[in-house]
């Protein structure tokens, strides 16, 4: 099932086996748990809150993203979407003492310029 947690806001969403593509698109806060894998991009146009997939995820995890944290317990590194302008993404579960993989965030924002940190672990 595609688009599962579409613009959530709040709460806590569990899901007991796999879902589709864009779970968590446009989601603002709160937490979605997937038991199983998920489709692609997973966490797209993403602004908060926090998706924990205890599966793999297929291509382009956070897509557009903005902000929140995305956790991929069988995370493959070639999945990982190149365009991503804010949030947290980790190999692993929380409960387990996750891998950073990446992070970006604005640090400063005006009319003529954004200051971005954007760190992203190299593939090995």
């Amino acid at each position: 099932m595609d688009y599962l947690g579409i613009n959530k806001e709040s709460g806590r969403l569990v899901i007991k086996g796999d879902t589709g593509d864009y779970l968590g698109r446009s989601m603002k806060s709160g937490e979605i748990i997937v038991e199983g894998n998920a489709g692609e991009g997973a966490g797209a146009y993403m602004n908060g809150g926090r998706i924990v997939i205890k599966g793999k995820a297929e291509r382009e995890i956070g897509y557009m993203m903005r902000g929140g944290k995305i956790y991929v317990a069988n995370f493959e590194f070639e999945n990982l979407s190149n365009y991503i302008y804010g949030g947290e993404i980790y190999k692993g579960l929380p409960e387990n003492n996750p891998e950073l993989i990446l992070k970006s965030e604005i640090l400063k924002k005006s009319e003529n310029e954004i200051v971005l940190l954007f760190w992203k672990r190299r593939e090995t």
